[in-house]
């Protein structure tokens, strides 16, 4: 399937989604748009001829380059803003994470100094390959020629004599460069939790639907999505633990109570390691869009860990491309959800 049936196919799963929920409700009677797909960031409102112009495009959520792959639409604006906002700045810093903790597969350009170089230093990068050896290049075309004369004049020698060695891949001549290189720049650590939200509300709308997306509850998280750099819902929003692999996707918190929300759990993957992350939605019931004025109380001392109990029957048991499921979360959430103690 080529991008362009894709989408197609996309589209027609979501469209008829919402089509359905016109059909079965009171809508039905006022709606007066065609046929269409509302973008799940800003939801604005498309036609399938936003197909054929590219208004509409594939979202790779999470991040192509963090494992994501395109399995939802969002408009071309919504894209290209998060993308260049929010999407970038978190692949950043975990590869940057990756590079400092010095992880297989990961690699990091810096500069070194030492006494002979001067505050200038010369540009590098590192690499670690994926069996943990360093490789190191200078390289002299992006370097002053004369500081980085001094930088590798400053190496001294020392020989290890054969007889007496202990290791046989350091016998004879050996040459030591001392030198240092600075910490990363600090990370807008703001930006990159609103970056993990919209990945896990965009999961959510992938899984549930317009069901999901048209709750009045997810209107906070829009508009802090929106708004990146204010801080609209209260941190943390996330839960610190390592939960199992079937857990994986959308989950609803059941215990404790008064914490009744979505949980949604996903990893992402760098070419060094991989992350699993826990972050809360509202959930579906009256006044859960609260959830964020609460959630830090109940938290141990704010670091984002709970004892929690969690509900995925929707995560197995539901699917969107079914019209006669349209509403199975809600009747779930009503009839079972709600009535837990």
């Amino acid at each position: 399937m080529n991008n362009r049936e894709k989408r197609e196919f996309i589209f027609k799963i979501y469209s008829d989604n919402f089509q359905s929920i016109i059909d079965n409700t009171k809508l039905k009677n006022t709606y007066d748009k065609d046929y269409g797909y509302y973008c799940p960031l800003c939801t604005n409102h498309f036609t399938k001829k936003h197909l054929h112009d590219k208004t509409l495009t594939l979202e790779h959520n999470p991040p192509k380059s963090l494992g994501g792959k395109g399995t939802i639409l969002t408009c071309k604006k919504c894209n290209s803003k998060s993308g260049h906002s929010i999407d970038v700045e978190l692949a950043n810093a975990l590869k940057t994470s990756d590079a400092y903790s010095f992880k297989p597969n990961s690699e990091f350009k810096t500069n070194f100094t030492n006494e002979h170089t001067g505050n200038k230093g010369v540009n590098a990068k590192i690499k670690i390959d994926e069996d943990g050896e360093f490789i190191i290049n200078v390289d002299s075309k992006n370097n002053n020629p004369k500081t980085s004369k001094r930088f590798f004049d400053s190496a001294t020698q020392t020989y290890h004599n054969p007889i007496f060695a202990t290791d046989l891949k350091n016998i004879g001549w050996q040459k030591k460069l001392s030198f240092s290189f600075p910490k990363p720049e600090p990370l807008n650590e703001n930006i990159l939790k609103i970056s993990l939200l919209k990945i896990a509300y965009l999961k959510a709308f992938e899984k549930l639907g317009y069901i999901f997306l048209f709750s009045k509850n997810m209107q906070i998280v829009r508009k802090q999505l929106d708004n990146p750099e204010k801080e609209i819902i209260k941190p943390p929003f996330w839960i610190n633990y390592d939960f199992p692999d079937d857990k994986l996707g959308v989950n609803i918190i059941t215990k404790p109570r008064d914490l009744r929300a979505f949980l949604i759990i996903f990893d992402l993957k760098t070419s060094s390691d991989k992350y699993r992350f826990a972050i809360v939605l509202p959930g579906l019931g009256e006044d859960d869009d609260k959830i964020y004025d609460i959630l830090s109380d109940q938290l141990t001392n704010g670091e984002g860990f709970l004892n929690c109990e969690l509900n995925n029957y929707i995560n197995f048991h539901y699917d969107i491309k079914k019209a006669e499921e349209t509403f199975k979360l809600v009747r779930y959430w009503d009839e079972i959800i709600e009535k837990m103690e």
